[in-house]
């Protein structure tokens, strides 16, 4: 193989591997963030109090209204179940779902 020919496969094969480290580089991040996400979600099932209060907008009634209707109801079945629980509207469940989970 030429010189000119070796100088240009080793150049091109340097920016493919520059390109996949780029590509892995950006996937790793991805996958952080959907795992940092994942990690934020309060359990409205299984949730204490103390978790459900870590939610802005929930205090401590609120926090109590849901574990007894949890108790009184059985499990959620769905997020939108919340905004049958007195002082919680759909509006704020809307705008908390991405914090909430039934898992």
């Amino acid at each position: 193989m030429k010189k000119g020919n070796l100088l240009t496969a080793l150049l091109l094969a340097g920016s493919l591997f520059q390109a996949n480290m780029a590509l892995a580089a950006e996937q790793t991040t991805a996958a952080a963030q959907n795992m940092e996400t994942a990690a934020l979600k309060i359990n409205i099932n299984q949730a204490d109090e103390a978790q459900l209060m870590s939610i802005k907008g929930i205090g401590p009634k609120r926090a109590e209204a849901i574990i007894a209707y949890r108790s009184e109801h059985g499990p959620f079945t769905t997020v939108d179940q919340l905004a049958e629980i007195k002082g919680i509207s759909p509006e704020f469940v809307q705008s908390h779902s991405g914090e909430l989970t039934l898992e």
